[in-house]
């Protein structure tokens, strides 16, 4: 991130936490603090395993909590500050394959609803079976998780 933007970011976080703090009394029970950043690989020059590698360091560094979730087709990173709520949670999401490493290993039949020209059918269409071969971030950030 541009130093002068980062600076802009943090100076309106101690804003918006400082009208938490001013106007405790007059808001409501519950505020849940959501911060994301959506990495993708055709909209960045970055490299997206070293980028956040690179974020979950400086985390752990701080003092954060790291999770990292591998489902569906997307990566998600939760790196989360403090042990008591309301806690803040930065939540990076990448396509999985821009983390790791997707193997086909073979295929299989499966049947499926199929939708060709008129009404869905249901066909036998062949499926891949896949293994993901997810690398450590942080080496590849430079360091070893």
């Amino acid at each position: 991130m541009e130093y002068l933007k980062a600076k802009q970011l943090a100076k309106n976080l101690r804003k918006f936490a400082l009208f938490i703090q001013d106007n405790a009394d007059e808001l409501p029970e519950e505020i849940k603090v959501e911060v994301s950043s959506h990495l993708w690989s055709w909209d960045t020059d970055h490299e997206i395993p070293a980028t956040i590698g690179k974020a979950m360091k400086a985390a752990l560094f701080d003092g954060a909590d790291i999770q990292k979730e591998y489902t569906d087709s997307y990566f998600r990173c939760y790196m989360t500050w403090g042990h008591d709520d309301p806690k803040i949670i930065w939540k990076v999401v990448s396509h999985r394959e821009d983390v790791c490493e997707k193997k086909v290993v073979g295929t299989h039949m499966v049947t499926k609803m199929v939708a060709p020209k008129g009404d869905w059918t249901e066909q036998q269409v062949e499926e891949e079976i896949v293994e993901w071969e997810c690398h450590s971030l942080l080496k590849m950030a430079g360091e070893d998780e």
